[in-house]
């Protein structure tokens, strides 16, 4: 079953509750995703794919990160978020100092079962070897990580995962 709801006006919080829904795919602005599991129960979630747009900096996109996966229930085992919900400013050339994906990601280190992140996106904040490990220790039963940038991707300065990263996942 695959159903697409466009709702104008929300009910109270965790009123309405759908307990056998363990996949879902949800997209709209990161706002509205918060608003949706802030209003909505899905106590058995097991995989999300999360597809939002956002023109924020990425110290928004990080707080939008949080308030959408503060209310995500940690039964989630598979997770991908798509390349619009990581649509970034590169700041660099703005002159602000800039996050790495780590930083930007750590909302996330506290879903302790997921086995599958697919991360895409075009920009790509710096992530290193100590990134990567934080990752697998934050998860340890992961089995699957992508991070995938988009075809016009740029890399910011000369943090990159190495081969120690694929030794520590091996």
């Amino acid at each position: 079953l695959s159903a697409s709801l466009h709702l104008r006006d929300l009910p109270p919080s965790k009123a309405v509750c759908f307990p056998l829904v363990h996949d879902a795919t949800l997209r709209g602005s990161s706002a509205d995703l918060a608003a949706f599991f802030v209003h909505f129960a899905i106590p058995n979630l097991k995989t999300l794919t999360a597809n939002a747009t956002t023109h924020d900096l990425r110290v928004s996109l990080r707080s939008a990160i949080a308030d959408l996966f503060d209310h995500v229930p940690r039964t989630l085992t598979t997770l991908c978020l798509e390349q619009d919900w990581m649509r970034v400013v590169d700041t660099s050339r703005l002159g602000i100092q800039t996050s790495t994906l780590l930083d930007i990601l750590q909302p996330l280190l506290q879903f302790r079962l997921l086995h599958t992140v697919e991360i895409a996106f075009a920009y790509l904040p710096p992530i290193d070897d100590d990134g990567i490990k934080s990752m697998l220790e934050a998860w340890p039963d992961l089995t699957h990580l992508t991070i995938a940038p988009g075809p016009s991707f740029t890399i910011e300065g000369d943090r990159i995962p190495t081969t120690k990263s694929l030794v520590l996942a091996a």
